[in-house]
């Protein structure tokens, strides 16, 4: 089926929301759900490693830390942490880039672990406002809108996270199951971008995989957490921290570009009517990518722009759509601005 709905998923998808001080005023770091956003991370990852559960290995749990606190020095030292992370990688750091990205899937990988087992009670649960969007569109044979596809910037699983719970038992819960549900790809499987609903992880995952028989699986760091037995800190050392050949993360930036893969994304989205852009703010580094994936859209009618400050986005989305065709912006004649962000918006059309 056709794709007609495309969701554009930024930071502020995941937000959540924070622990207030006396005046009503966010604390910055104190998550109480969801992903912090960039200006958070080195307070978040300090909290985080304050209180870290204890570990059966002492050198496991060093190593956890130790890689956490190397990552708040670099959040603290660079203006943003993709602006390291693009040093590293013009430069051809390739040891020191791949230390990032394990640094950042074990904390975000860490954030999200309250939801799934109250053994870890310091960690952050994710954002509801996930709930409340399958909910709405799910069908009674756990089936989500043919016509729909969702690309995400964000590296999180809070999606998957909250599909999770329409699953009867923890066996199904393992992410590399919900992966298969939600139809998820990445540049791993550039050649697959499914059609009818799916995810499109545009930055990868904050996760790993191992290898078997020349295929890559998720490691499953969330759902096993509810069996008794599980250490957590040896979990995460194991996967991310300590070097093997068998473990690749699953994370990626926008300039590894793999060409497959964003031609499929835009065979998938041509086709597309409508626009629901959600706490994405069009930053530059992305520019190349979004103007590719939106001026594909030759049959766009509407825009529905869902941020605090939806006037800007409307400004950045007009002058990417005005790039092409000698100033033509399509068929778009509607761009609707919504503050509300109590929940995902929802486009007649659904």
């Amino acid at each position: 089926m056709a794709t007609e709905i495309v969701y554009l998923l930024g930071a502020g998808a995941s937000y959540g929301t924070r622990t207030k001080d006396e005046k009503g005023n966010d604390i910055r770091g104190y998550i109480e759900r969801g992903i912090p956003i960039v200006n958070e991370l080195e307070d978040t990852i300090k909290i985080l490693i304050s209180e870290l559960p204890q570990s059966k290995s002492k050198e496991a749990r060093e190593r956890v830390v130790e890689l956490l606190q190397w990552l708040a020095e670099k959040c603290r030292d660079f203006p943003t942490i993709d602006t390291y992370a693009k040093l590293l990688y013009v430069t051809k750091q390739e040891n020191e880039y791949k230390k990032l990205k394990n640094g950042l899937s074990l904390f975000f990988t860490l954030v999200q672990l309250g939801a799934y087992s109250k053994k870890v009670e310091t960690m952050f649960p994710r954002d509801l406002r996930y709930d409340g969007f399958i909910a709405s569109l799910i069908s009674e044979n756990r089936q989500l809108p043919n016509k729909m596809k969702i690309l995400s910037w964000n590296y999180d699983c809070q999606f998957e996270l909250a599909f999770g719970e329409y699953l009867k038992s923890i066996s199904e819960r393992y992410m590399e199951n919900i992966w298969k549900e939600l139809n998820v790809s990445d540049k791993l499987t550039a050649s697959t971008i499914y059609d009818g609903f799916g995810i499109v992880k545009l930055n990868g995952s904050a996760t790993t995989v191992y290898t078997h028989d020349n295929n890559y699986h998720n490691v499953d760091i969330f759902y096993p957490l509810m069996e008794e037995n599980d250490d957590l800190i040896t979990l995460c050392d194991r996967s991310f921290v300590t070097e093997s050949n068998q473990y690749k993360n699953r994370l990626s930036f926008a300039w590894e570009q793999e060409s497959i893969f964003f031609e499929n994304i835009i065979n998938q989205v041509k086709t597309a009517k409508t626009l629901v852009v959600i706490g994405y703010s069009f930053p530059y580094v992305n520019r190349e990518i979004d103007k590719m994936i939106i001026q594909s859209m030759g049959g766009l009618q509407t825009i529905c722009v869902q941020d605090v400050e939806p006037s800007i986005i409307r400004e950045r989305i007009n002058a990417t759509l005005s790039d092409a065709q000698k100033g033509s912006k399509y068929g778009v004649t509607n761009i609707i601005e919504i503050k509300n962000l109590n929940q995902f918006v929802i486009p007649n059309e659904l």
